[in-house]
């Protein structure tokens, strides 16, 4: 079976409330740092 290419990701409130959204990431572009390392996401 093939791997899903969106992933479900995390976004917290910078305010400190708890508030959270929770959204859809396309899992093929992958960030990368200047030196090439992956970064967290």
């Amino acid at each position: 079976m093939a791997k899903p290419t969106t992933i479900k990701i995390r976004l917290n409130s910078t305010a400190g409330t708890g508030h959270f959204y929770v959204t859809k990431k396309n899992a093929r572009t992958i960030l990368l740092d200047g030196a090439g390392q992956r970064l967290p996401i």
